[in-house]
């Protein structure tokens, strides 16, 4: 199964070798693909089971990337990149009766079930951090309050990969890989860790 320093070593060599045969174009094609978010998606995955998780429990299975599972929150249904379903509740489907845009839409899975799962979303920016950290930062709190103001008990997880240095794209034009030069990373870091970890 792939660790997480396997997956991020595989992803560097394949945004590099983008660059080096496609520019930016090439880099953001990568990246559209999904593939590099997959391999995070399946190293999250591995580092559960290694720990004991069932991998009969996890939703999509190691390997797959399709079959997320679709959770009601307050506001909306969304689907979650990674589910570890709990193995002692079952499915209960249930009309949602609660003042909001789901009301009276069915939810297949029901509040119980929804409430034991342990979600886990995966995330990762390759590039702006800095100009789209407060996009990401509401996207990652809005999600979170969706589904814990209908399931405040939920456990939820987020994982984040977030570059210590980005990929130039003035020098990817030219299919020259190189890094952005930013005198305050630290900052830069220590607002995502601290911002993050509230």
């Amino acid at each position: 199964m792939l660790t997480i320093q396997e997956a991020v070593n595989e992803i560097k060599i394949l945004i590099e070798d983008a660059i080096v045969k496609g520019g930016v174009e090439g880099k953001n094609n990568l990246i559209r693909t999904q593939i590099p978010i997959c391999m995070l998606h399946d190293a999250a995955k591995a580092a559960f089971i290694a720990n004991g998780v069932n991998p009969d429990l996890v939703t999509p299975i190691y390997g797959e990337h399709i079959g997320e599972q679709k959770l009601a929150g307050f506001f909306k249904c969304k689907d979650q990149d990674i589910c570890f379903m709990p193995n002692n509740y079952q499915k209960k489907e249930e009309t949602l009766n609660f003042d909001g845009i789901l009301k009276g839409k069915i939810d297949p899975l029901g509040h119980d079930l929804t409430e034991h799962i342990l979600s886990v979303n995966v995330r990762s920016q390759l590039s702006s951090t800095a100009k789209n950290f407060d996009t990401l930062y509401e996207r990652t709190f809005a999600e979170a309050l969706n589904l814990h103001l209908r399931c405040p008990k939920m456990v939820l997880g987020e994982f984040y990969m977030i570059p210590v240095y980005e990929y130039d794209d003035a020098l990817a034009k030219d299919n020259i890989v190189g890094f952005k030069r930013n005198k305050n990373i630290s900052k830069h870091l220590e607002k995502y860790i601290y911002s993050f970890n509230l």
